[in-house]
């Protein structure tokens, strides 16, 4: 079991670099949700899960409780905490993404690669 207690200079590295690499995400679903029309949420889903691969972070809802993808979303506010699927977006649309990545599944990955 992983036992870091906040404060510490890794545990500190980690939620940092974690808080960019969501920020960065962020901006990059906002572009693309704002400049093509017509994607889908399967389309971000996707997205977002290279996009936590590219920064060494976990996407949280992937397998929670069997939730098959890595963000959960809503469309006109249908449903919350949707799952990804193939409908185009359509103008207009308001689209909720909840993109939540895991400290301590990062903290796993990077304490295996340092060592």
């Amino acid at each position: 079991m992983l036992n870091l207690l906040s404060g510490t200079p890794l545990f500190d590295a980690v939620k940092t670099n974690n808080k960019l690499a969501l920020e960065t995400i962020l901006k990059q679903v906002l572009h693309l949700l704002f400049f093509q029309p017509g994607i889908t949420t399967d389309d971000i889903d996707s997205f977002v899960h290279e996009q936590c691969i590219t920064h060494n972070c976990y996407p949280s809802p992937l397998m929670y409780k069997g939730f098959p993808k890595s963000v959960c979303t809503s469309v006109n506010n249908v449903l919350i905490h949707g799952i990804p699927d193939d409908r185009p977006l359509e103008e207009g649309d308001i689209v909720n993404v909840d993109i939540t990545v895991s400290i301590y599944r990062c903290l796993k990955y990077l304490l295996i690669t340092q060592s």
